[in-house]
């Protein structure tokens, strides 16, 4: 588990609007915003003085195929026990934008995946799907990304009854406690909030761009991480009755198991470069070289 403390640095909407747009070609001053340049065709990219790099991303919501069985997870309670499980039917995440930096302070703005996205956990899909991006040559040991209040009419093709309308964060499932009766469960989140996937201290590689080379970078949100309340005031047992909905409008048991969540989902990304095309984060992939020695199980996880 990371150290949410070295891991997560928040960068308010205000500071990223005012920082300066660098052109990664010209270097030309200008406004900065999460909005991005046109995405480029990886297969053709530019040549010459002007070459480049192109990439491509996918996200996923678990680094490894076997890393979830039937999409169950363990819960921790707050005494750091397993006091039951959860089978999901839903976890999605809302994204404003997503930027490649050199290093948490790199206030270089440079092409971006411009959104909002709407991205399912389970599935491993993106709506819109995410088109590669160029990128000046360079080693990039961050990716920040910013979750989103999706709204109505923003991303096409997603119906009006889409769970993440209204919510940045939507997580429903199944909860079985190891002793007691189950609850279905509804997790809505609604805050709009940047991050960072910089592993402070980590000795990882990150990933490395060259003139005319075509990287395929995985994000892996690692579902398994998500519901560890070891140490919280309060965890799902704290709950009451059979179907339950935690969001903006509960009392101090939702929200703080709302925040909680938020946390839990910021410190579970990690990204690396898919080097052996498997479409996996595998641990010796993953920008984050604590992993390395962590043995990776179905269900419990890493």
């Amino acid at each position: 588990m990371k150290n949410s403390s070295s891991k997560i640095h928040i960068v308010s909407s205000s500071n990223m609007l005012s920082l300066c747009l660098a052109s990664f070609l010209a270097f030309q001053p200008g406004c900065g915003s999460w909005s991005g340049n046109p995405s480029v065709d990886g297969n053709n990219p530019p040549t010459g003085n002007a070459a480049i790099g192109t990439v491509s991303l996918a996200i996923l919501g678990s680094g490894t195929a076997t890393q979830l069985i039937a999409s169950s997870v363990k819960v921790l309670g707050k005494n750091g026990t397993q006091i039951g499980i959860l089978r999901l039917t839903q976890a999605q995440i809302a994204l404003e934008g997503i930027k490649f930096k050199q290093g948490k302070d790199d206030a270089e703005e440079r092409e971006t995946f411009s959104g909002p996205y709407a991205v399912d956990l389970l599935s491993n899909s993106t709506i819109p799907s995410l088109s590669k991006v160029a990128l000046s040559p360079g080693k990039y040991n961050d990716i920040q990304l910013k979750t989103h209040r999706l709204e109505p009419n923003q991303i096409p093709g997603i119906s009006s009854t889409h769970p993440l309308l209204d919510n940045s964060i939507y997580v429903e499932g199944d909860y079985i406690p190891t002793v007691g009766s189950s609850v279905h469960l509804v997790i809505k989140v609604d805050v709009s909030e940047e991050f960072s996937l910089f592993e402070e201290g980590s000795t990882a590689g990150g990933a490395k761009v060259d003139s005319g080379s075509n990287l395929s970078i995985l994000i892996a949100f690692r579902l398994n991480h998500w519901f560890d309340f070891s140490n919280q005031r309060y965890d799902f047992s704290d709950l009451s009755g059979s179907n339950v909905t935690i969001d903006s409008k509960g009392g101090e048991i939702a929200k703080s198991i709302q925040e909680i969540l938020k946390e839990k989902i910021k410190n579970s990304a990690d990204f690396g470069e898919d080097k052996d095309s498997d479409g996996k984060l595998s641990p010796t992939e993953d920008n984050d070289d604590q992993n390395d020695n962590e043995a990776i199980s179905p269900v419990t996880g890493e």
